[in-house]
């Protein structure tokens, strides 16, 4: 109904109801003063036909003369409820407003292409793109609810799902970003706290699994974007799966869940183990379900059961070590990084001047390439445990006593990949050396050599063979650009931080006539991760 109609029907009303109600009070005045208005008439007369057609023409017709009042205050009223509306839902629109991402540096293949056209097709709701690259026979894969078989059904689905949850859901889905999976190292969509990832054969779409991004919605090994568990490092904490049930013991079907993304066997006909293993800290057991393909070889899902409070000496780690490989540079970030050293430094209550200053001298004993201009010092200063948190500080002070943080600009650089190489661990150092409170965020665990990796328990079962092969585990120093005007060193390297997970960072360093002028570093996330701990 109109705001128009709305006023004339309301006008309609009041001027019917006050003609009844005023004929109402004259009728009821009448009966009440019925001896008094009989000695009026008596003594007056009645009121001649023209007198009375005159007041029933006033009731009847002059009576609406208020109404004219009351428009105003309606409109009045009406209007700003309309505005209040337009704004309440031009507020909402803008807070369900959509964002897109897609990530940069991802191949450009088939599984990338299968995502944005899925992108497309869930923000716009045209569906023919997508459509396209389906399979005839394609299946999509509601995890723990159904599997829709044919590209029919797989459309049809999609398209309700969208509906659901993008459309018309209270809980609107607007955060959409095309990224890569470490979990089978392809494109995936991720729709807020969903994923929906691919298996492409024969150059289509051959199935589509919509899942959330943690199946247990909680950090447990089960994020969809991190890396799959390896099944070697798992083997001695796998049992056969013989009845699968929740943590109240209720029965889990195995259908409908991840299937085998590389030969496309489904999840019932995967192979089932129950698993009990040391979480991260080896305080608990996580009791979980894991499955294996039988083609491949390869953790196809892991889901996360339940905690177990056990205190049992199961935690000696009798698995596959990881290879203590390195080069030239993981034998000086040794020698920098000592671990005795920081160690000590570490575990001091209040470490002494003397103390901080040997180690100042050990790290200047290191520098091959690198050098402090004449008259210059190197200082490092403890965190102070006061405030909110601090970090060691190490300075570089000049003859007149003024320092500065900015180390990496004010030394003497080679213009070799050995300097580039000790600029960097020397702009890292405090990382590794002690921090206080909130100054532990800045905390990283740098990784020189595969090994160290056996040392991060959230790392310790994942299948991380595709990094091995990238070399990813040892440092790499390169020349990456050289001319008359100087060079450009490109350094890479790994490090682990419980409050970010394991990145890759590159820094391009670039020097010229014996100084840093540049120091551009570029970070990567290769497993998302957070220990839960906020100080």
């Amino acid at each position: 109904m109109t705001t128009t109609v709305k006023i004339w029907t309301i006008i309609a009303i009041y001027w019917v109801v006050a003609i009844i109600a005023t004929y109402a009070i004259r009728y009821y005045n009448d009966r009440k003063r019925r001896l008094a208005k009989a000695v009026m008439e008596g003594l007056i007369g009645k009121p001649s036909v023209w007198k009375r057609i005159s007041t029933h023409t006033i009731i009847v017709f002059l009576l609406p003369a208020l109404i004219p009042i009351f428009i105003p205050c309606y409109l009045i009223v009406e209007r700003k409820t309309i505005f209040k509306r337009k704004d309440k839902e031009s507020q909402e629109e803008e807070e369900k407003k959509i964002e897109t991402k897609i990530d940069e540096d991802l191949p450009s293949d088939q599984y990338t292409q299968a995502a944005i056209a899925m992108l497309n097709a869930m923000t716009t709701g045209d569906f023919g793109e997508f459509e396209n690259m389906l399979n005839d026979d394609a299946i999509t894969i509601c995890y723990g609810y159904g599997t829709f078989r044919g590209k029919t059904a797989s459309v049809d689905y999609l398209k309700g799902w969208r509906e659901r949850h993008i459309v018309t859901s209270t809980r609107r889905i607007t955060d959409f970003e095309v990224q890569r999976s470490n979990y089978y190292s392809h494109a995936c969509l991720r729709m807020e706290r969903m994923i929906a990832l691919f298996r492409i054969s024969n150059e289509r779409i051959s199935t589509v699994i919509l899942t959330t991004l943690e199946l247990t919605n909680d950090y447990n090994d089960d994020n969809m974007t991190n890396y799959p568990l390896d099944l070697e490092r798992m083997r001695q904490y796998l049992e056969p799966l013989t009845e699968s049930v929740d943590k109240e013991g209720n029965p889990i079907d195995l259908g409908n869940r991840i299937p085998c993304l590389q030969c496309g066997v489904e999840s019932s006909g995967l192979t089932w183990y129950k698993s009990t293993r040391p979480n991260f800290f080896y305080h608990n057991w996580e009791a979980g379900q894991l499955s294996v393909c039988p083609n491949c070889g390869k953790v196809v899902e892991y889901k996360h059961i339940k905690t177990i409070e056990l205190t049992a000496d199961k935690n000696k780690w009798t698995g596959p070590k990881r290879p203590n490989n390195g080069n030239e540079y993981s034998t000086m970030a040794s020698k920098f990084y000592s671990e005795e050293k920081i160690k000590m430094l570490n575990e001091e209550e209040t470490a002494t001047e003397e103390e901080t200053a040997a180690f100042v001298s050990y790290l200047l004993e290191q520098f091959t390439d690198v050098e402090l201009e004449p008259g210059c010092t190197l200082e490092l200063r403890l965190p102070e445990e006061t405030g909110h948190g601090d970090n060691s500080h190490l300075c570089v002070c000049d003859p007149s006593g003024e320092s500065t943080e900015d180390i990496i600009h004010n030394l003497i650089v080679k213009p070799t990949v050995k300097a580039a190489w000790q600029l960097y661990l020397l702009n890292n150092i405090t990382d590794v050396l002690p921090h206080f409170w909130h100054g532990c965020y800045n905390k990283c665990t740098y990784i020189f050599q595969e090994s160290v990796i056996d040392g991060i328990l959230p790392l310790k079962f994942h299948d991380l063979s595709e990094l091995s092969e990238q070399n990813l585990f040892v440092p790499l120093v390169e020349v990456k650009e050289k001319n008359e005007q100087g060079c450009t060193m490109l350094v890479r390297c790994c490090y682990w931080n419980d409050w970010r997970g394991l990145v890759k960072e590159e820094v391009n360093i670039r020097i010229e006539n014996g100084r840093c002028v540049s120091y551009e570093r570029n970070t990567t996330d290769l497993f998302k991760y957070h220990c839960g701990m906020w100080f």
